[in-house]
């Protein structure tokens, strides 16, 4: 069964890519590995969407994954939410 993804996903994805950046869908992976991958700036993102207009909680396999990743994982709701994280990490190297 294939899961749900949250609704603002495919705008996000469109936004992105339309900006020039290259997006892998995992959402259909489950098991807790986020929603997106996302490169730009020389980095991979990962990036968990959460829609805006719900209230939410990460899942427990979620929250899993988030706790044994040891590099970053973002939890983002609008394209802004990513280019906002993206762009501050250019900042930090």
């Amino acid at each position: 069964m294939p899961k749900r993804i949250d609704l603002n996903q495919p705008t996000i994805v469109a936004e992105l890519r339309q900006m020039g950046f290259p997006v892998c869908i995992t959402s259909d992976l489950g098991k807790g590995f986020p929603d997106l991958v996302v490169g730009g700036f020389g980095t991979v993102f990962l990036f968990e969407v959460k829609n805006p207009e719900e209230k939410w909680t990460l899942t427990e396999k979620e929250q899993d994954f988030h706790d044994l990743w040891q590099g970053m994982v973002h939890i983002i709701q609008t394209t802004e939410d990513a280019i906002s994280v993206m762009t501050s990490s250019r900042t930090k190297t």
